[in-house]
């Protein structure tokens, strides 16, 4: 994975924060590890570089994400399969699951009655 020498990697990368810009930071920019197919594309480098410290209601930050996944459907560096998830069955006194984007689990709140 580091030397990005495999000629198929199937992975289950999923960001841990809910923003597009940050999951084209880790699996998009040029030498990060969990961009495996060792993609490269300056348009993206810069996209990134200037979208990742925008608010989201900064007025170019909708217009930069929808560059950056036009180009990233135009070129395929990638090709996500599937989105893993998270099934979580509790009995009836048990309360306070949280559900997360992030396929985690959270235990901080559950409390058992």
């Amino acid at each position: 994975l580091v030397e990005k020498r495999l000629p198929m990697h199937l992975e289950n990368f999923g960001g841990w924060l809910n923003y597009p810009d940050y999951y084209f930071f880790w699996a998009y920019k040029s030498g990060h590890l969990f961009n495996s197919s060792n993609y490269k594309n300056d348009t993206i480098e810069t996209l990134v570089d200037e979208t990742l410290h925008m608010e989201t209601s900064h007025p170019s930050y909708a217009d930069h994400v929808k560059k950056m996944i036009a180009i990233a459907f135009e070129e395929v560096p990638r090709i996500p399969l599937y989105q893993p998830y998270l099934d979580a069955a509790m009995q009836k006194n048990v309360s306070g699951y949280t559900a997360w984007f992030h396929r985690q689990l959270d235990c901080r709140n559950l409390k058992k009655a």
